[in-house]
């Protein structure tokens, strides 16, 4: 069933037609506080597992440990890349729809 509703402008004469489905979809609360969780804990997820690997790498080639030798030219290189890669992470959660299991 679709659900328009007609809504007319004073300064034109057509009739324009607003299809508000999506927004009684989204309008029910349980969904988006779950829709926000999931997408929260996705984004804690990808965040630290991409940045648990690349300082497992970093480690293990160049023998740097991120944490104590944070003055070192590749400590800072990681710390920005991870700054990059979580903003990265979150546009893209932002622009991807996870749909509902229910």
């Amino acid at each position: 069933m679709r659900l328009n509703k007609k809504v007319f402008k004073s300064n034109n004469t057509k009739n324009e037609y607003i299809d508000y489905s999506e927004f009684l979809h989204t309008s029910n609360r349980s969904y988006s506080v779950n829709h926000k969780i999931r997408k929260g804990i996705g984004k804690v997820f990808s965040s630290f597992s991409i940045g648990l690997i690349l300082r497992w790498f970093i480690n293990d080639i160049f023998n740097v440990n991120v944490f104590i030798d944070y003055t070192h030219l590749l400590s800072i290189c990681y710390y920005i890349g991870m700054a990059c890669i979580i903003v990265i992470i979150n546009e893209w959660f932002s622009y991807i729809n996870i749909p509902n299991s229910e």
